[in-house]
């Protein structure tokens, strides 16, 4: 999952004490796919893409944009790093400019670690997920392990499809170039494909097919 940010909102908490919030927003409403500007110039939402139901989101808000999601009934915010953490590990796709072990990767990832109250990452994937589930409190019975297997699925050497392919479909589903780099592993790409929830597998696979060989 990669987490929503605007420079621009950390920009206006330094310069105007506008505190920045990082939540979890799912939005629960009548839609499958719900689009209105008005989470952006009234909940102040840092990103273009749109809400799908039932798929909880993570981003910094500015604090006075939070009313918005919290006064409607087709919205849940939550605050908790136990929630924030249990949504990141609810897309198996970790993003890397956050979650890459070692020094860098800027101001949302050490908003992000400093929030989640965790000081060193792990060096792999699984261990990350581990310290993620230590923080939600969750065990290996609480994980689904859906989109693992359909990430495995998309990258199979044999079942599966071309990095090439997958490439193409992840540049066609992105929103910006700071979902997911270009430059990611056929297998980085399949996890973040898996975790494009909005979607359901035969949808993906006629993105996947229509993108290259």
């Amino acid at each position: 999952m990669v987490v929503k940010a605007s420079q621009r909102h950390f920009e206006d908490e330094e310069e105007h004490d506008e505190e920045v919030v990082l939540v979890a927003v799912t939005y629960v409403g009548d839609h499958q796919l719900y689009t209105d500007n008005a989470v952006r110039t009234q909940g102040y939402w840092p990103s273009y893409g749109g809400f799908t139901r039932g798929v909880t989101e993570v981003a910094f808000v500015p604090d006075r944009g939070l009313g918005y999601y919290e006064n409607r009934a087709d919205f849940d915010v939550e605050y908790s790093k136990e929630a924030i953490a249990g949504a990141l590990l609810d897309r198996n796709y970790l993003a890397p400019d956050i979650f890459k072990s070692g020094a860098g990767g800027g101001e949302v990832k050490r908003r992000v670690l400093d929030r989640l109250g965790i000081e060193s990452l792990q060096t792999t994937t699984d261990g990350i997920r581990e310290q993620l589930k230590d923080v939600a409190g969750l065990d290996d019975s609480d994980i689904q392990d859906d989109e693992t297997t359909l990430a495995s699925k998309l990258a199979h050497p044999d079942d599966g499809y071309s990095r090439s392919q997958l490439k193409a479909a992840a540049e066609t589903l992105r929103e910006d170039a700071d979902d997911i780099t270009l430059s990611s592993s056929k297998n980085e790409f399949a996890e973040w494909l898996a975790g494009h929830a909005e979607m359901n597998q035969a949808e993906l696979r006629e993105v996947i097919t229509g993108g290259g060989d």
